[in-house]
């Protein structure tokens, strides 16, 4: 399967050390629709924002999650689980049930030689509509972040990409034509670079920063924000007028 794999390990002023692993591929999935009995996904392209439509998939997880049973005398190989075709948008759909976890399942497109993972179960409903106050905003809105690598070094150039989005109720979709602001920040999360772009029609962003040549290294960020024009409501800290996204990556 195509992707890249890296391991960042973070050392800490007593000399402690965590790592952690980063995979990057190049489709990710949105939810579209959740309700009791099915979940739908859209598969998109991280580079170009554009849907993979009518495209195979199979989707693959290691028998351990997908039976349920973890014993540490047994090989956690990875097994087949199903398979199917996405529609015209890049949606498909997978059944809800008490008793199928799919989380950190894998769903691989042949033709692309690439995949996604899914990072949730889908069980059941995580949210109850019902005990929601009838007055409650539910619209939420926010944006994904990708960058071309998890490393660079001083003076690289870092590619990045941002899908907006919209949830309402169990509803996803993206919005085109919206200004969003990227700001490259430093480890002390200083601003160092800035740009104003407009997302496409399939909701995406995407340029480039110039890393500085010196000074500080680090963990640095890419910010994105999104202001919407809302005639109905103009209070700037309500959720409706804003969305945001954030990305680190090291230097």
């Amino acid at each position: 399967m195509d992707e890249l794999l890296f391991e960042i390990e973070y050392v800490y002023p007593n000399g402690t050390t965590k790592s952690t692993n980063i995979s990057v591929t190049y489709i990710f999935h949105i939810k579209r629709y959740e309700d009791d009995n099915k979940v739908s996904f859209q598969v998109l392209n991280s580079k170009t924002g554009q849907n993979l439509a009518n495209s195979d998939y199979v989707m693959y997880q290691n028998i351990n999650d997908y039976e349920n049973k973890y014993d540490n005398k047994r090989e956690n190989k990875l097994i087949k689980t199903g398979s199917g075709t996405t529609d015209a948008s890049g949606i498909f759909l997978l059944p809800k049930s008490k008793d199928r976890e799919y989380d950190d399942s894998i769903i691989y497109v042949p033709a692309s030689k690439k995949h996604l993972v899914i990072d949730r179960d889908y069980d059941d409903i995580r949210n109850n509509r019902n005990e929601e106050p009838e007055n409650q905003t539910r619209i939420l809105k926010n944006i994904i972040i990708f960058t071309d690598r998890a490393i660079y070094r001083p003076g690289q150039k870092v590619f990045f990409k941002g899908i907006l989005k919209q949830e309402y109720y169990d509803q996803t979709k993206v919005i085109g034509k919206q200004k969003v602001t990227v700001i490259l920040a430093d480890t002390n999360g200083k601003e160092v670079s800035k740009k104003e772009l407009v997302t496409n029609d399939f909701g995406s962003v995407s340029d480039e920063f110039l890393l500085p040549g010196g000074g500080l290294t680090g963990e640095y960020s890419i910010e994105m924000q999104a202001k919407f024009d809302n005639s109905k409501n103009k209070n700037d800290d309500d959720d409706d007028n804003y969305a945001a996204g954030n990305l680190y990556f090291r230097v």
